[in-house]
């Protein structure tokens, strides 16, 4: 049901989930769900959820902006 999904390097997930939340999209970051010190580079997906185009858009511009 969940899915995990590496961001490139250098990318925040917290941060590109406060964007996406910006844009009424919910998306979790990896470091919510793990004390892993890598789990800061990573998104937790609900697949089940995850069939609208919206949240797409919305994670590409969050990703965009976060690379300056």
């Amino acid at each position: 049901m969940f899915l995990w999904s590496r961001l490139p390097p250098g990318i925040d997930a917290p941060t590109v989930a406060r964007a996406c939340l910006r844009d009424g999209v919910v998306l979790a970051p990896g470091n919510s769900f793990s004390r892993s010190p890598d789990a800061g580079g990573f998104l937790r997906f609900n697949v089940a959820q995850s069939n609208d185009d919206h949240i797409f858009g919305s994670l590409a511009r969050a990703l965009d902006a976060s690379r300056g």
